[in-house]
């Protein structure tokens, strides 16, 4: 994808090129993270890119607010859009548009269709920022704000399932 969002390289082709370099990153990771979100993923080239690892962790609602606490925080401002009468109306208006479909996924299941990916800061040991900007701890959302904020905002409104599942990345000491 280029800074307009329009493809310039298939999933497919760029999985083969990537994968090698990160061989061990899940490929829901490389996909979610790395190809539709590259922006996001330019955050965390000073890490040793090759030393994360990933599980799968589940986090309670409350570790999902947590997300949306730190002022002027890309969940925070995605939670301030969906309590706009007028971002509702845009929603309703275009089913297709991807905040719609989270919504509707939301609705529906009780949580998000792809799990976002959060850091254990914990791993990262003194160093806990990223491009100078402190983490959250011990969790930090690296990628997957709206889904998160779309949570939030329709947990009452949904059969929440008590927890969410999220990729969790831990930087590996060796």
């Amino acid at each position: 994808m280029d800074r307009n969002d329009d493809l310039v390289e298939c999933f497919a082709e760029y999985k083969k090129r990537v994968g090698r370099v990160l061989p061990k990153f899940p490929v829901q990771v490389l996909q979610n993270w790395f190809y539709e979100h590259w922006v996001q993923a330019g955050e965390f080239i000073e890490y040793p890119l090759q030393k994360l690892s990933f599980r799968f962790k589940y986090v309670s609602y409350c570790e999902l607010l947590a997300f949306a606490e730190e002022d002027r925080s890309p969940t925070q401002k995605n939670l301030e859009q969906l309590r706009s009468s007028s971002y509702q109306r845009d929603m309703a208006a275009n089913p297709d548009w991807s905040m719609a479909r989270l919504k509707e996924y939301q609705l529906i299941h009780g949580t998000w269709p792809v799990p976002p990916i959060v850091m254990d800061t914990l791993s990262l040991g003194s160093t806990k920022s990223v491009l100078g900007c402190p983490c959250l701890e011990p969790l930090h959302l690296i990628e997957g704000r709206r889904r998160v904020a779309v949570a939030i905002h329709y947990s009452e409104k949904a059969p929440v399932n008590g927890s969410y599942k999220v990729w969790l990345a831990t930087m590996r000491s060796y």
